[in-house]
């Protein structure tokens, strides 16, 4: 969150941060809401997401994850505009106690 405030002074606020509308409340169970949250002005800045790119989140038992497509196919015959995903693959950082994010480790 500071790094997002950070980000905003000195660009002029092109980010926003949006959040479900309890602490309980995950970024997964916000974007299968269709990306409306119930608080942080979502409803003024409209939808949050349509689709995902990649996941990226550090779980209950403090691994750092991150997920995403790893192979595509073309699906313009279907009409669609961006490719369809056929595989997506998870990866695990290997070394948490890492702090400099250049010198991270991913493994399967």
């Amino acid at each position: 969150y500071r790094a997002v405030i950070a980000a905003n002074e000195e660009g002029g606020y092109k980010y926003h941060l949006v959040g479900g509308a309890a602490g309980t409340v995950s970024p997964m169970g916000w974007s299968f809401q269709g990306g409306l949250p119930g608080t942080m002005a979502g409803r003024l800045y409209g939808l949050g997401v349509d689709q995902f790119v990649q996941i990226e989140m550090v779980l209950p038992n403090g691994v750092h994850v991150k997920f995403g497509p790893t192979e595509w196919e073309d699906a313009s015959a279907a009409g669609f505009i961006v490719p369809k995903t056929k595989v997506v693959t998870g990866v695990c950082r290997s070394n948490p106690d890492e702090h400099d994010e250049e010198k991270w480790s991913w493994e399967r």
